[in-house]
């Protein structure tokens, strides 16, 4: 999938505790005795230490996996400064699809040429497509002139902070879309956008529809 650009300062680093379990680790196959104690006993330990590492990483990461599953409510501003509630947009719709996006972004101008099809498609059967940009306030508009220029007609919210992208788990790649039902469930999720991707996305907005 081709990707917009990535800001640097977003990129997670590598953890300092990563490169501790790799150094402890080596030590581990070392043989010695320190107070009486075997190495065989010590290597007992440091399985049992590792064993409970590896179950706290476990733990962890089924939370952000869980977050990342999780409907997230939010109010934003659309082009003309107007605030508008998702929770709202859900409660007429039975299907949504949220999409962040940037106007540096040229994958994510490409899904939303294919999206607003779809969208004129489908939105008459109760199907939403948001589209959530999250340039800079300087930005406004130009976001509102590229609408403007396309003719988009579907709803387009500011999320000049991030915090609704990053609400539901966005990381530093777009577009980044979420599908969600009328039981507030996020069904799927995307990251990136090449052309020939938009007949996947039919098909999932389809079969949440109930359409065959």
């Amino acid at each position: 999938l081709y990707m917009g650009q990535v800001d640097d300062s977003e990129i997670p680093i590598r953890p300092a505790y990563e490169h501790r379990l790799e150094s402890d680790a080596a030590r581990s196959t070392c043989k010695f005795n320190i107070n009486g104690i075997s190495s065989n006993n010590y290597k007992i330990k440091f399985l049992s230490m590792k064993k409970t590492i590896f179950l706290l990483l476990f733990v962890f990461a089924f939370a952000a996996l869980s977050k990342a599953q999780m409907y997230y409510e939010f109010t934003l501003p659309d082009l003309d400064g107007n605030d508008v509630s998702f929770g709202k947009i859900v409660d007429k719709s039975n299907v949504v699809m949220l999409s962040f996006w940037a106007t540096w972004c040229t994958p994510c101008k490409e899904e939303m040429k294919k999206m607003a099809d779809i969208y004129e498609k489908y939105k008459g059967q109760g199907f939403e497509y948001v589209a959530i940009n999250n340039d800079n306030q300087k930005s406004v508009s130009k976001v509102k002139s590229f609408i403007t220029a396309q003719g988009y007609t579907f709803p387009v919210l500011m999320d000049t902070d991030k915090k609704v992208f990053e609400g539901y788990s966005g990381k530093d790649e777009m577009p980044y879309s979420v599908i969600i039902n009328k039981k507030k469930e996020i069904i799927s999720v995307h990251t990136g956008f090449k052309t020939g991707d938009e007949v996947m996305i039919e098909n999932e907005i389809k079969a949440a529809l109930g359409i065959k």
